[in-house]
């Protein structure tokens, strides 16, 4: 009987510790929405494909500097076209190691401002086989 009571006294300390964590991580965690990853990673790839139709279409064979600052902007509308799936819009930077940074953009200008959260990172390995 005394090992059912020590085990009942670390089930009911062990409840109260849980509890104290999972109100301690919802003090600290921002109040960002999540966003659904796998609808940034379809919708990045519709973007991507834009963007080489549009290349395909100059007759390039690679991106210029000012082809690749092109390609946020493709990005931005892709991330915000109908049906949204997300509750704020959402701005993408390039960044300097070539990956995208998708934050919100409340005022809708595709420059992350002050106010705006970061909600996702995208970075794409290419690997040639053959």
């Amino acid at each position: 009987m005394e090992t059912i009571g020590k085990i009942f006294t670390y089930v009911k300390y062990g409840f109260f510790a849980l509890v104290a964590v999972a109100i301690g991580l919802s003090f600290f965690a921002d109040d960002t929405p999540k966003i659904d990853l796998a609808q940034v990673l379809d919708r990045t790839d519709l973007a991507l494909k834009s963007f080489q139709g549009h290349m395909s279409g100059s007759g390039a064979k690679e991106a210029t500097k000012e082809d690749m600052a092109k390609l946020p902007a493709i990005m931005q509308q892709v991330m915000n076209k109908q049906p949204t799936f997300y509750s704020k819009p959402i701005g993408v930077k390039l960044l300097k190691d070539a990956s995208f940074e998708g934050f919100t953009d409340e005022n809708q200008n595709n420059i992350k401002d002050d106010s705006d959260s970061k909600l996702f990172k995208v970075e794409i390995d290419l690997r040639v086989t053959g």
